[in-house]
C-alpha cells in the first residue's frame, strides 16, 4: 500500500513538474510573441518618424534648401517605407539588444544586371531604454553567384557580428554587405569568402554618364585621369527640364583594396531612365549639374588643370602655432573643397581668408564670420579660429574644424541658407564620410573610428546628432574628449612642433 501511494505521489510530482513546465514555456513562447510585435510597432513607428522628418525637409523652399541640396538627392526613405515588408520580418534579443530585420522586396533579381543578386533589408536596434537606429543593409553576391535560399539566417549572423563586434563564419555564403544609416551614409562594409567574415572596402555609387571602369577614381584612389568617372549623388528630383527629356542613371559597384586603395573590381550593378513628364515645370537638376552661376563666373576650366588651385587659402592666423598647422595642410583643405563640390563649380575661384582670436569662448572653436561675393561673382569666406583651446588640441582636430568650417562657405555657395541648424544637418547627413576619408588621407596612422568621431565636433545639437544612441554618443565624446586634449592624452599628433 504505501509502495502504491509512493508511485502515486511520484507521479503527481512528474505531472506536475510537466504541466508547470509545459504553462512556464507557453508563456515565454506568448512572451516572445507579444515582444515581437512590440518591436515591429516600435519599427514602423520609428521609420515613420524618418520619414516625416524627411518630408519637412523636403518641403522647405528653394530659398532655404536648394534644390541641388544633398538632402534632397539622398530622399530615399519615404521610398523604402512603401516597400518593406513587414509581415516578413524577424525579431531578436540578445544581451541587452533588441533588433528586428525587415526585408525590402526580397527579390534577388531585382537589379538590372542578373548575373549578380541583390537584396536590401532594413536593420532596427535597440539597447535597453536607448534610442532606436535604423540601418539599411545591402547585400550582393559575387559574379553569376547566388545569396543562397537561407538568408534570413544569414542576416541573423551578420547583423550580430556587426551589432556585437565579432567575426562569426557564414556558412556557404559569398557575398559584399555595405551597412548604412538612416541618411544612406555607407557606416561600414564587409564581405564574406567561402564564409570567413572581413571588413571590406566596397562603395555602391550612382553616375548619369556611363562609367569607363579604366578610368574610376573615386575618394578612395590616386587615381588623377582627366576623363575620370564623375562621383553622383542619387536625384530625388527630376531632370531640368521644360519638355521631354529622359537621363539614363548607372548603379555602380566598386571594389577597393583596403590596402593600397586601388580598385581590384567594379560592376555596373543597375541601370534605370527618369524622365520629366511633357510640359511639366522644371523640378530639379541631374546629379553632377551646376549651379547657374552669375554672369561671367568661370565654372569649367576646358583646358584642364587642377581645380584644386582655384581654391585659395589665405593664411592670417595670429598664433604661431596655428599659423605653422595651417601652413602644413592647406592642400588638404583645397582638396577637400573641391570634392565637396562634388563637380558643381569645380572651377570657380573662392578664397578660404583663416585667422585667429583669442575672444571666442572655450565651447567654440571656429566660425565662418562674414563673406563677400566680387564683381565676378566669387566668393571669399572670412574664418575664425579660436587660439585659445586649438593649440592644446591635436592636428586631427584642427584639421576637422579647419573642413567644417570652410564647408559652410561650400554649402552657402550651393544656395544653402546660412544656417547652423540647417547647414549642419546637411553635414552629419551627407558629408562625414568625405571629412572622415580626408582626415585618414592627411594623417594615414588615423584609425577610422577616430576620424568618424572627429567629424561630429561641431555638430552636437544637430537633429542628427541628437537621434544616435546613448552609447554611440558616449563613444564620439570619449574620443573627442581625447583629442581636444592632446597633450594629457596623447591621441593624435601634436598640433604644435
Amino acid at each position: 500500500m504505501k509502495k502504491r501511494n509512493l508511485k502515486l505521489t511520484l507521479f503527481g510530482v512528474t505531472l506536475t513538474l510537466i504541466l508547470f513546465t509545459f504553462i512556464a514555456c507557453r508563456k515565454n513562447f506568448q512572451a516572445s510573441i507579444e515582444e515581437e510585435i512590440s518591436s515591429v510597432v516600435d519599427a514602423k513607428t520609428h521609420l515613420n518618424m524618418l520619414v516625416k522628418s524627411e518630408e519637412s525637409l523636403l518641403s522647405l523652399p528653394f530659398s532655404i534648401l536648394s534644390k541641388n541640396s544633398n538632402l534632397r538627392r539622398f530622399a530615399r526613405i519615404g521610398k523604402i517605407e512603401k516597400s518593406a515588408q513587414w509581415e516578413k520580418s524577424k525579431s531578436f534579443k540578445r544581451n541587452n539588444i533588441s533588433y528586428s530585420i525587415v526585408p525590402i522586396n526580397d527579390n534577388v533579381h531585382q537589379l538590372d544586371n542578373k548575373s549578380i543578386e541583390s537584396v536590401r533589408y532594413l536593420l532596427f536596434s535597440k539597447r535597453d531604454n536607448d534610442n532606436m537606429q535604423m540601418n539599411i543593409i545591402e547585400l550582393y553576391s559575387r559574379r553569376d553567384g547566388s545569396l543562397g535560399t537561407n538568408l534570413i539566417a544569414n542576416l541573423k549572423t551578420i547583423v550580430d557580428n556587426v551589432l556585437f563586434n565579432e567575426s562569426r563564419p557564414i556558412d556557404n555564403l559569398n557575398a559584399s554587405i555595405i551597412f548604412y544609416n538612416r541618411y544612406y551614409y555607407n557606416v561600414g562594409s564587409f564581405m564574406t569568402n567561402n564564409g570567413i567574415w572581413k571588413e571590406a572596402k566596397i562603395v555602391v555609387e550612382n553616375s548619369s554618364r556611363r562609367p569607363s571602369f579604366g578610368s574610376i577614381s573615386s575618394l578612395s584612389t590616386q587615381n588623377s585621369n582627366e576623363n575620370n568617372f564623375q562621383k553622383n549623388l542619387l536625384s530625388a528630383m527630376s531632370p531640368m527640364s521644360g519638355c521631354s527629356v529622359c537621363t539614363d542613371y548607372y548603379l555602380v559597384g566598386i571594389w577597393y583594396d583596403e590596402s593600397t586603395g586601388q580598385i581590384v573590381d567594379s560592376e555596373i550593378l543597375d541601370t534605370w531612365q527618369e524622365c520629366e513628364e511633357k510640359n511639366e515645370p522644371p523640378q530639379g537638376s541631374p546629379p553632377g549639374s551646376t549651379n547657374p552661376a552669375p554672369p561671367g563666373v568661370k565654372t569649367t576650366n576646358p583646358q584642364g588643370g587642377n581645380p584644386a588651385a582655384t581654391k585659395k587659402i589665405t593664411n592670417k592666423m595670429d598664433n604661431t602655432c596655428l599659423n605653422e598647422l595651417l601652413n602644413s595642410i592647406q592642400s588638404n583643405i583645397s582638396d577637400f573643397v573641391v570634392n565637396a563640390l562634388n563637380n558643381e563649380d569645380v572651377y570657380r575661384p573662392m578664397e578660404f581668408n583663416f585667422s585667429s582670436t583669442d575672444l571666442f569662448p572655450d565651447d567654440v572653436n571656429g566660425a565662418l564670420t562674414d563673406m563677400s561675393l566680387n564683381s565676378d561673382g566669387n566668393y571669399t569666406y572670412f574664418i575664425s579660429m579660436n587660439a585659445n583651446t586649438l593649440p592644446k588640441a591635436s592636428k586631427e582636430y584642427n584639421l576637422s574644424i579647419l573642413l567644417h568650417e570652410a564647408l559652410h562657405g561650400v554649402l552657402v555657395s550651393k544656395g544653402i541658407e546660412w544656417d547652423n541648424y540647417i547647414q549642419h544637418d546637411e553635414i552629419a547627413n551627407a558629408y562625414l564620410n568625405l571629412m572622415s576619408y580626408s582626415l585618414r588621407l592627411a594623417f594615414p596612422n588615423l584609425s577610422k573610428d577616430h576620424a568618424d568621431a572627429i567629424t561630429w565636433e561641431g555638430l552636437g545639437t544637430s537633429p542628427a546628432y541628437n537621434k544616435l544612441s546613448l552609447s554611440e554618443k558616449n563613444r564620439i565624446d570619449k574620443i573627442l574628449q581625447e583629442h581636444r586634449n592632446q597633450a594629457q592624452s596623447g591621441a593624435g599628433t601634436p598640433a604644435c612642433n
